[in-house]
């Protein structure tokens, strides 16, 4: 190698370092939960959901509607429905939503609804009644609100629907408030939720996730640099 060759090598590699590392610092580090949303760190407690109503959704991300099948332990079919999950952006960090619907023809009330995987990241529920003015026109306006909220895994954060200090079960016909999780996350995922009578229905939805090191990206550009450096030195 020559020491021009060396020379302009160093040059493109603190030149790729700095813009790198100006976009390392540009990206926000750390999270906008919504302030409505109740904290919801791993604990075995519940908490109660905030209300979110008055906040601003932000902007739609993603979306999705998965139909479920709940069974019970002698494999009949007691519930069936939709589960809409959509992912919005609020202040360059994402917060998920997500409205159960119970099929009128379903014979069995629904009383949970779980989401993972929210590993490594802050967590914040909240619920909107509101449902129907929302961005994407995915939502409606539910009839039954959560009665607590949890985090009882590093994992999975969870809804109640079973005591009836705001709206009970889910029941045949009814559809549950908007429910979301505010996270501290910039990047998503794809994840799972379940919904939960007797039986347990596994559905897609989408999680929360890690957004690689700028290092990493670094130590991967000048990587590539000096190869195309040293393939252009060879044509040479």
């Amino acid at each position: 190698m020559t020491k021009t060759f060396l020379k302009k090598l160093v040059q493109q590699s603190m030149l790729l370092g700095m813009v790198l590392s100006m976009g390392w610092i540009a990206t926000p580090s750390q999270a906008a939960i919504l302030a409505c949303a109740t904290p919801t760190p791993v604990s075995p407690v519940s908490v109660f959901p905030g209300n979110c109503d008055l906040s601003s959704e932000g902007t739609l991300v993603t979306s999705l509607s998965s139909p479920f099948s709940v069974s019970n332990a002698n494999g009949d079919v007691v519930a069936t429905g939709h589960l809409v999950t959509a992912v919005y952006q609020q202040t360059g960090t994402l917060d998920f939503y997500y409205q159960i619907y119970n099929d009128a023809t379903s014979t069995d009330a629904l009383h949970r609804e779980t989401d993972t995987d929210f590993t490594g990241f802050l967590t914040s529920t909240a619920f909107r009644t509101n449902g129907s003015t929302l961005s994407g026109g995915l939502f409606i306006d539910g009839t039954v609100a959560p009665d607590f909220s949890d985090r009882k895994s590093n994992s999975t954060v969870g809804f109640d629907f079973n005591a009836t200090f705001l709206g009970g079960e889910i029941l045949p016909g009814t559809v549950s408030n908007v429910i979301l999780i505010s996270t501290n996350a910039t990047n998503y995922k794809p994840g799972s939720a379940n919904v939960i009578d007797g039986g347990v229905a596994s559905v897609k939805a989408f999680a929360p996730a890690a957004v690689p090191e700028p290092m990493s990206f670094m130590l991967l550009g000048s990587g590539l640099l000096c190869l195309g450096l040293l393939r252009k030195k060879i044509k040479a």
